[in-house]
C-alpha cells in the first residue's frame, strides 16, 4: 500500500476516468454541440462515456489530497482537500471540502468498482449564487442557494448515473429574483377576469417576460431512477 500526501495546482478529474481514446471522443462530440444560446428550460443531455476504473483495482492508497483548482465535467472548483483512501477496490473520498465561487461545499463519496460499479455519497452546498444559473430567455438574477443530497447510483457512465440515480435531497432558496415569469402580474389578471379571452395570450406572454422575486423556497425531495418528487 502506498501512502501520499498530493498537491495540484490544477487537477482535471475526467482525465483519471476516462481512457486516451473515450477522452478525445468526449471533447469532439463537446466542441460540436456547445449551444450557447440554449433554453434555461431545455431537457438536459448528459455524457454516455464508460468510465475506466482498471487502474484502481491494481493498487491500493492512502493520503490527503488538495488542488488549488479542482475540474470535472466543465466545472471548477477552488481550494479543493479531501482524504483519499484505496483498497481492494473500494474508494473512499471522504471530508471533501472546496468552493464554488464563495460557496463553500462539503461531501463524502464512496465507490465501489469490484463489480457493476456503484457510488454513494453526500454532497452540500452554503449559499450558491443563483446568478449564475440560467439561459437565454430564463434565468435567476440574484438569490442564494442551499443544498444537500444523500445518494447513491450506478458510476458506470454520467448518463447511467442520472438515470439510476436515488437518495433524499433538500433545497433552500434565499431572495430568488427570477427573470421569465411575471408570477404578480398573472395573479392580478385572474383576480379581476370575469371571462376566458385571451386568456391563454395572457399566461403566454407572462410566462416568458418579467421577473418574479421569491422571498424563500424550502423544499425536501425524494430521488428514484433519477426523477424527483417533492416530499
Amino acid at each position: 500500500q502506498v501512502t501520499a500526501t498530493l498537491h495540484a495546482n490544477k487537477f482535471e478529474f475526467d482525465r483519471f476516468i476516462y481512457n486516451p481514446e473515450s477522452l478525445s471522443v468526449r471533447q469532439v462530440k463537446k466542441t460540436k454541440t456547445i449551444d450557447t444560446a440554449i433554453n434555461f428550460l431545455k431537457q438536459p443531455t448528459f455524457d454516455a462515456t464508460k468510465i475506466d476504473y482498471e487502474i484502481y483495482k491494481k493498487f491500493d492508497l492512502s493520503g490527503k489530497f488538495s488542488a488549488d483548482v479542482f475540474s470535472i465535467q466543465n466545472f471548477d472548483f477552488s481550494n479543493a482537500a479531501a482524504d483519499l483512501d484505496i483498497k481492494q477496490g473500494v474508494i473512499n473520498i471522504k471530508n471533501i471540502t472546496a468552493q464554488s465561487g464563495e460557496a463553500p461545499i462539503k461531501a463524502d463519496l464512496t465507490f465501489d468498482i469490484n463489480s457493476t460499479e456503484n457510488v454513494k455519497g453526500f454532497f452540500e452546498i452554503t449559499d450558491y449564487e443563483l446568478s449564475k444559473i440560467g439561459g437565454k430567455r430564463y434565468e435567476f438574477l440574484s438569490g442564494k442557494a442551499t443544498g444537500n443530497i444523500q445518494f447513491e447510483a450506478p458510476a458506470t457512465s454520467m448518463t447511467d448515473f442520472i438515470k439510476g440515480l436515488k437518495g433524499t435531497a433538500s433545497l433552500d432558496l434565499i431572495d430568488a429574483k427570477f427573470k421569465g415569469w411575471n408570477l404578480l402580474a398573472i395573479e392580478e389578471d385572474i383576480r379581476h377576469r370575469t371571462h376566458s379571452d385571451n386568456l391563454y395570450d395572457m399566461l403566454r406572454t407572462n410566462l416568458q417576460n418579467g421577473e418574479s422575486l421569491f422571498y424563500r423556497i424550502v423544499s425536501d425531495f425524494d430521488i428514484k431512477d433519477g426523477i424527483v418528487e417533492d416530499i
